[in-house]
């Protein structure tokens, strides 16, 4: 029995043919999962690195996603301790955390300004950027956030506050009987 290539190669070309297409979708697939694998890390690192929290939740509280300085602005160590806490116990005003719910039903993008319980219950002061994600049915999924912590600037709005009002009492205290004097003399020398 003689072997002759030639014959070999044509009987199976469409065999190797299959075989080589296979071979190469394969690799284009690990070549598509090593790209998305290293964007996911770096578009993880993206959001871990912003000076903002970002989070994703529940309407029964329940944190599905968020960033290290979301955990770091409510005084968790880590995401995983944060995930632990419903959303719900970290509002100082509970209506807040209703009204803030509803008002996302009625309008999918809105922000607001209200108090926070830190992990060491110390309170803050958050601005929320949410948005309500909706389902084919329209109804709402989660919420997706950013929310920033404004302690320092509202702080030192009102220190500010506090200084204009004290300026202002000593102004009217000080200053106002050295005006009449002065209204008083221009009328007697007149």
């Amino acid at each position: 029995m003689s072997f002759k290539l030639l014959d070999y190669t044509q009987k199976n070309r469409a065999l190797f043919e299959l075989i080589s297409k296979m071979i190469s979708v394969v690799l284009e697939n690990k070549y598509m999962e090593k790209k998305l694998i290293e964007t996911g890390k770096r578009y993880r690192a993206f959001l871990e690195h912003l000076p903002v929290g970002i989070y994703r939740s529940t309407s029964e509280g329940k944190i599905i996603e968020a960033n290290k300085t979301l955990a770091n602005i409510l005084g968790y160590e880590d995401v995983s301790q944060l995930k632990r806490i419903n959303v719900n116990k970290l509002y100082v005003k509970k209506i807040d955390r209703i009204e803030h719910l509803k008002k996302l039903e009625d309008s999918s993008i809105f922000f607001n300004e209200f108090e926070l319980k830190r992990k060491d219950d110390t309170t803050i002061w958050v601005r929320d950027y949410p948005q309500a994600i909706r389902g084919p049915e329209g109804d709402i999924i989660f919420y997706d956030g950013i929310l920033v912590d404004i302690t320092e600037r509202k702080k030192q709005r009102r220190h500010l506050n506090n200084l204009k009002e004290i300026t202002g009492s000593y102004l009217r205290m000080h200053m106002m009987p050295l005006l009449f004097f002065q209204l008083m003399m221009r009328q007697f020398w007149m």
